[in-house]
C-alpha cells in the first residue's frame, strides 16, 4: 500500500503536464508491461511440471477477462487511439471503475493471493499499476472528477459485462467446455464467489442480481469518487492555509 502511494504521488507528479501525447505513451507501455507479466501469470497456473517434464493444461478460470483484467487492454485502445469521444470514456473508465477495482482488491486480497508467490506479486502489482493509471489520469486533467464521467465510464462498463455475459453462455452451451468458467463472476451457471454479491447472487432471480451487480458497480464508483474529491478539495485548502 505504501509503494502504491509512492508511486502515485510520484507517477502524478511527473505526468501531470504530460499531455494527451505523453499519456498515450505511458498508457501503451504500461499496458504491455502488464500483459506481459498477465501472460506469464497464464503459464504459471496452466503449466506444470512433474519429474523434469512439462505439461499444459489451460486454466480456463484464469482466462484474463476479469473486472480487474480489461484495464490492461482498456489502456492500451486508449493510448493507441487519437483523442475524441471513444478515447473520452475509455479514459473515464480507467479514472474510476478501473480505480475502483484496484483499490478492492489492494485493500481485501484474500481473493486474489494463492500458493505461488510469483502470482502474488504480480497481483499487487497489477492491481497497484490500475490505481496509479486513474491517478496519473486525474492528476493531468484529462478526466475531471464529476459525474459525468463515471456515466462516460459506466459505458465502458457497461459493454465489458455485456462481452463477458456473451463469453460465459457460449463457453457452456456452444463449446462445452468442464472447466468453470466465470469472467466478472455473472456466469448464470456458477455462482458468484464475490463477497456481498454471493449471497444477492443465491436468494434473489439471476436478472435481479445482474441489475444489482451493474448499479452497484456504478453506485460505488461515484461513492469513491467523490471521496477523491472531497480528498483533493482538503489537500488544496490545507495549501492555501
Amino acid at each position: 500500500l505504501v509503494a502504491v502511494a509512492m508511486s502515485c504521488a510520484i507517477a502524478g507528479i511527473l505526468m501531470r503536464k504530460a499531455g494527451n501525447k505523453g499519456l498515450r505513451i505511458f498508457l501503451v507501455a504500461t499496458s504491455i508491461v502488464l500483459i506481459f507479466f498477465e501472460v506469464l501469470k497464464e503459464c504459471v497456473f496452466s503449466m506444470t511440471v512433474e519429474d523434469g517434464v512439462a505439461t499444459w493444461s489451460y486454466a480456463w478460470w484464469t482466462f484474463p477477462f476479469q473486472f480487474c483484467s480489461v484495464p490492461m487492454y482498456i489502456g492500451l485502445l486508449a493510448g493507441i487511439i487519437k483523442p475524441g469521444k471513444v478515447q473520452d470514456c475509455l479514459l473515464s473508465f480507467l479514472s474510476t471503475f478501473a480505480i475502483l477495482a484496484g483499490l478492492i482488491v489492494m485493500f481485501v486480497p484474500s481473493q486474489v493471493y494463492c500458493y505461488f508467490t510469483f502470482i502474488n506479486i504480480q497481483t499487487m502489482v497489477y492491481h497497484g499499476a490500475m490505481i496509479m493509471v486513474g491517478t496519473v489520469i486525474l492528476a493531468g486533467k484529462h478526466t475531471r472528477l464529476e459525474l459525468k464521467t463515471v456515466l462516460k465510464g459506466a459505458i465502458v462498463f457497461a459493454i465489458c459485462v455485456a462481452i463477458a455475459l456473451t463469453m460465459d453462455i457460449m463457453v457452456v452451451k456452444v463449446f462445452h467446455l468442464p472447466a468453470e468458467f466465470n469472467m466478472f463472476f455473472i456466469s448464470p451457471y456458477y455462482a458468484c464467489p464475490m463477497p456481498v454479491f454471493s449471497t444477492i447472487y443465491q436468494n434473489v432471480p439471476y436478472i435481479v442480481f445482474l441489475l444489482i451487480y451493474l448499479v452497484g458497480f456504478v453506485v460505488a464508483t461515484c461513492i469513491i469518487m467523490y471521496v477523491i474529491k472531497f480528498l483533493s478539495w482538503l489537500v488544496s485548502k490545507m495549501r492555501r492555509a
